[in-house]
């Protein structure tokens, strides 16, 4: 797969040109196929650039050097720097696009410990806290605006990760996701779990998210006339019908049917008046 040339490459703890990015034709990467790679995705959300899960790839790539027995030079802060530098070379791009009636917000995107699809790590609130401040406090440092936990699919981690974000004095948003019964892959109704994280952290999240799931499988339980309802103000809904089992078990990419994903959108948008953002996952 042949990559798009950029004008920049990160070399040897520092940002060349990318013609000058250049290694010797007998070093052991060439050679032997020596190498350790870390694909590090920054991802262009409506709120922004948004690293996914930084610490967490950064500390995977530590340790597939050291099982290979492969010194690293560079630190876990020094490599989360490289990227918050990354960031920081972007922001030029926000002044361009940013007006007074329209102002851009830099979001910093969690993902959850484990399989999104599957609660099989689970941890505790204390856990989850811990385990996600590191990653917050890292966006903490940078130009981004608030943290997005995507895909959370049981209500302790989501309240874990709200208090580090709490902690780090950053703006959060959580965002479950649901199985075709309208219910968090632990079973638990989506109505619940936001009840469970607002008593758990004095309604710590800006407001709440539903993502990777098909507007089949939510609209049901958001057709109440409840409170809750209204802290559900973004939608990143799968255009598959599917459920995340079938979607797991699937051989090809099943693309749905956009035509209708737009149309199940635009119903949601006139019955709920809070949604206002809405994308694809």
């Amino acid at each position: 797969m042949a990559l798009t040339k950029a004008e920049w490459i990160w070399k040897d703890g520092s940002f060349v040109a990318w013609d000058e990015a250049r290694v010797h034709l007998l070093s052991l990467a060439v050679q032997f196929g020596a190498s350790m790679f870390e694909g590090i995705r920054c991802y262009d959300t409506p709120n922004g650039p948004a690293i996914f899960r930084l610490r967490a790839h950064i500390r995977r790539l530590q340790d597939s050097c050291r099982i290979y027995r492969m010194p690293v030079k560079y630190s876990a802060d020094e490599l989360a720097e490289a990227n918050r530098h990354a960031i920081r070379m972007l922001e030029p791009l926000r002044g361009e696009v940013e007006s007074a009636g329209s102002r851009v917000v830099l979001s910093g995107c969690v993902g959850p410990r484990g399989d999104g699809y599957v609660p099989s790590q689970t941890m505790s609130e204390a856990e989850a806290q811990d385990y996600h401040a590191a990653e917050i406090r890292t966006f903490a440092d940078t130009a981004a605006d608030m943290v997005t936990a995507i895909t959370m699919n049981y209500a302790e981690e989501a309240m874990g990760l709200a208090r580090a974000a709490v902690a780090a004095a950053m703006p959060v948003v959580v965002s479950f996701t649901v199985e075709p019964d309208g219910c968090l892959p632990t079973g638990q109704p989506l109505r619940d779990a936001v009840a469970q994280v607002d008593a758990a952290t004095k309604s710590a999240p800006a407001y709440y998210m539903i993502n990777c799931a098909h507007p089949t499988h939510f609209d049901g339980v958001l057709a109440v006339r409840e409170p809750w309802v209204d802290r559900i103000r973004g939608l990143r809904a799968n255009a598959s019908t599917k459920s995340h089992a079938e979607l797991n078990e699937s051989t090809e990419l099943d693309i749905g049917d956009p035509v209708e994903l737009g149309a199940q959108y635009a119903a949601l948008r006139r019955r709920l008046p809070n949604l206002n953002l809405m994308e694809g996952c």
